[in-house]
């Protein structure tokens, strides 16, 4: 994640994952023509390697609290089965 010091005028919005730079600037009220885009430097790309295995990469990008969420939907709708399961199917063998 970039420091705030990293493009001037403006600040790191955290909440975007992406990494989108907002700048400092009072929002307008008004529409217009003229285009001034931020002048963000050029930077190289920075690759962070992965988890060695699957579950180190579910974990890294599945929240915690996502995960307990699911459990506690899938704990609320069991539906139990009255009887033995094996009586009631119906086989055609």
């Amino acid at each position: 994640m970039p420091r705030k010091i990293d493009v001037p005028n403006t600040t790191w919005d955290t909440t975007d994952p992406g990494g989108t730079y907002r700048p400092n600037e009072p929002p307008v009220d008004t529409c217009s023509t003229h285009f001034d885009p931020l002048n963000i430097q050029k930077r190289d790309p920075v690759v962070q390697g992965l988890p060695d295995t699957a579950l180190g990469i579910f974990q890294r990008f599945v929240p915690e609290n996502l995960v307990e969420k699911w459990v506690k939907y899938t704990n609320e709708s069991i539906v139990y089965v009255r009887g033995p399961v094996q009586q009631n199917a119906q086989s055609e063998y």
